[in-house]
């Protein structure tokens, strides 16, 4: 499970590392995994924001752009994209919906993760959303595979909506997820 809580020392960003077996927060001036290969690795942002993070063999469910999070298969009853609500056109957020994305990791036994929204409030919802236990829970109950299966993790997507008072996140809820399938492996079905 990734509930935790990160405190950076801002001056230390370029070489923010952890102990063996804790989670390595990289940020985009990071350029490459050295010293990452048996952690589990975590990116605020997307591809957009971190160039770095590679190309997986996953076909993904949903895909984050600008004031919105797409939805390239909707089931029955879900929407094509989920979009950011404001007061104003272009004014403080009301409500906004982030990417939680989850891979198997650089090494057997990790994971990366991406956390991946078109707004700073967003991505900030979607790390508190997996550091309380409360809200993971929600996760849980959907049938998420958190856990290790034959010792591998699955890889999953799921959308976080989160609802805001002045900027400061006031209701966090999963609305839909999907276990990804490997591009690898067509014959795989997403659950």
């Amino acid at each position: 499970m990734f509930a935790m809580v990160w405190r950076i020392d801002p001056s230390r960003l370029k070489t923010t590392s952890a102990p063996e077996g804790a989670a390595t927060l990289l940020v985009p001036m990071i350029r490459d995994f050295a010293g990452s290969q048996r952690k589990h690795v975590i990116f605020l942002g997307g591809k957009k924001y971190n160039p770095q993070i590679p190309e997986l063999p996953y076909l993904p469910a949903f895909m984050a752009e600008r004031r919105k999070i797409r939805n390239l298969e909707p089931r029955n009853g879900e929407p094509a994209e989920y979009l950011t609500s404001s007061a104003t056109p272009y004014g403080a957020i009301t409500a906004e919906y982030a990417l939680i994305s989850v891979y198997p990791g650089l090494t057997e036994g990790t994971r990366l993760m991406t956390l991946d929204c078109s707004s700073t409030e967003g991505t900030l919802a979607a790390a508190e959303f997996l550091t309380r236990e409360d809200l993971v829970r929600q996760l849980v109950a959907r049938g998420i595979p958190l856990k290790a299966s034959g010792g591998k993790y699955p890889a999953f997507q799921a959308i976080i909506q989160a609802k805001f008072n002045d900027s400061v996140p006031v209701e966090l809820s999963c609305v839909t997820h999907r276990v990804m399938i490997s591009s690898k492996n067509p014959e795989s079905e997403r659950d």
